[in-house]
């Protein structure tokens, strides 16, 4: 079969829109078992919510590169380029490693189920860091989460932001409903961290998770993170850890509850693993140089300064 050009691959991908939104799994679990299952291959951490499910990913991401792994990131949408949804240690997969990645999952879509464009982007991920031996993932769910394609992972940790009315037509239209739908990410015996504040959407996630005996650990009760008075940093009071002087990657004072979330899961996976393996070893210096590596363009990015221009 001829190779098909980066230009052509994208046209083709986008097409797939057409499709809409399914809310089942057994498409995507049909291709990545015709794929070798690749989302198998390497240990993950799924992020749901509303919003600053993106900048979570990348601190995450960042702090995992900076201890010596090797971590891929995949979140959506892009800005600009596809290639931005799938990076390995911050750099976008190619336009090259797009068409193979492409490629392999159409043709792992034998069954030709008019898989989503969701559906083909998160096997072309899954696919693209399997093939690159990544050790970790840092997974953002799409819409959702019960029914979201990036739903067939086991995390090591599950992470669920915050909460606002969103998607009605597929994910309900009150707190309750949209929580019983991130909810959906949370795996039996797996942590959950979360910044929900809602009384009721508490309430579900803490239903699912003592059905699941997962552990389920809140933001302002289990960790926080607050600025010190005067300066422009942080300090964080986690889990176990207490880490002064931080700085937030990126503006916005809504980051402080992104980075906390951030932080705690790291804890989570690195205080499991730290006797195997002494790269886990989550220490002030480690986690303030990962974020001072953190990008995530386009999220109140200063571009310029005279005149100030910030892209949002």
């Amino acid at each position: 079969m001829t190779k098909i050009s980066y230009p052509e691959c994208l046209q083709t991908i986008y097409k797939l829109g057409r499709f809409g939104i399914k809310l089942e799994l057994e498409t995507i679990k049909d291709i990545l078992h015709r794929l070798g299952d690749p989302h198998q291959r390497f240990k993950t951490i799924h992020v749901a919510g509303t919003n600053g499910k993106g900048s979570t990913a990348v601190y995450i991401g960042s702090i995992l590169q900076k201890a010596g792994f090797k971590t891929g990131v995949y979140t959506s949408p892009h800005l600009v380029r596809f290639n931005e949804r799938i990076t390995i240690n911050g750099k976008e997969i190619s336009n090259d490693q797009v068409v193979d990645a492409y490629e392999a999952v159409h043709d792992a879509d034998s069954r030709k189920r008019k898989a989503t464009y969701f559906e083909i982007a998160t096997a072309m991920g899954f696919y693209h860091f399997a093939k690159e031996n990544v050790d970790w993932a840092v997974i953002e769910t799409g819409m959702g989460g019960r029914f979201d394609a990036t739903n067939v992972i086991l995390p090591e940790v599950s992470v669920i932001t915050n909460l606002s009315i969103e998607h009605t037509d597929y994910l309900g239209k009150t707190i309750k409903a949209l929580a019983w739908e991130k909810g959906g990410i949370i795996k039996p015996g797996i942590p959950v961290v979360t910044a929900i504040s809602q009384p009721s959407g508490r309430q579900v996630l803490q239903n699912i998770a003592k059905e699941k005996s997962s552990d389920l650990l809140f933001y302002k009760t289990d960790f926080s993170i607050k600025k010190t008075r005067g300066e422009e940093t942080y300090t964080y009071d986690g889990l176990e850890s207490h880490f002064d002087c931080l700085k937030k990657p990126l503006p916005g004072e809504h980051q402080k509850e992104n980075l906390s979330l951030a932080l705690a899961a790291c804890e989570l996976v690195f205080k499991k693993h730290k006797e195997t393996d002494p790269r886990y070893d989550l220490t002030e210096t480690l986690v303030k140089e990962g974020l001072s590596n953190a990008r995530w363009p386009g999220r109140l990015e200063h571009v310029m300064q005279n005149p100030l221009v910030i892209l949002d």
